[in-house]
Parts: structure tokens; sequence; C-alpha cells
């Protein structure tokens, strides 16, 4: 198994670097099942940025994405349970994706409550936000 990180993904999704797509293109058609390609949560958190920010991916492209890494038999995707809830979470309540991600996390370790300054998070079970 070996990790990709961010910028491979990225070059293979958006093909705007010939040179380093076509590498990462290489890399990512050689995994297979018994040899996948592993993605850490920092790694799809990350990706779901990038993809936002830098491309302009909108909630429909991000989702794909994220399906597709879902389906993927040659990837090996770390909290994938935790990806498919927050995505399915947005794709119905809308949010960011990196703030369900903190709030997955934060229920899976136990944490009584998630305590942060941001409005948005609110309508979430389980989080205080703080005045000031």
């Amino acid at each position: 198994m070996i990790a990709l990180d961010t910028n491979v993904l990225v070059r293979y999704l958006v093909q705007d670097l010939e040179s380093q797509a076509e590498v990462a293109g290489r890399v990512i058609d050689s995994l297979t099942f018994d040899n996948p390609g592993f993605v850490s949560r920092e790694v799809v958190v990350e990706l779901v940025r990038v993809l936002e920010r830098a491309y302009g991916f909108g909630p429909n492209d991000i989702a794909e994405v994220l399906d597709g890494l879902l389906a993927a038999v040659e990837i090996r995707l770390e909290a994938a349970l935790d990806v498919a809830a927050a995505l399915e979470r947005m794709r119905v309540r809308g949010g960011g994706f990196a703030d369900l991600m903190i709030w997955s996390a934060a229920r899976n370790a136990g944490c009584r409550s998630l305590v942060t300054f941001d409005r948005v998070m609110e309508s979430l079970p389980g989080v205080d936000v703080l005045g000031g």
C-alpha cells in the first residue's frame, strides 16, 4: 500500500499540469485491490478545500469526487464512514465538509460537546457555540 498526498489526487482529478497529471495517472492507474492507495482523512479534507477554493468546485462536484473515492476498490479511505456521513449531511443540510469531519471526529472520540466560535456549526448536535 502507498499513501497518496493531496497534490497527487488534485493533479489526477483536474488534469491541469500535464506532466504531473500524467505521472499521477500512472500511479493511480497502477493501484489495485491487493495493492491499494491509502488516503488519510486529512488528505480528504484538504482535497475538498483545494477543489473548492482553487478550482471552483461546487457541492455537486465535490460530492461526485467523494463518491468516487468511497467507491474505489483500489483506494483505502481512512475514516470512510465519517467521510460518507459528512458527505450525506452536506448534501441534505449543507455546511462545510471540514466542519462536518471535525464534528465527526469529536463524536467518535466520545466528546460530550464540541466548542466553537463558528455559528455555522450550531445546528449540529452536541455543538456549543461560544460568545465573544
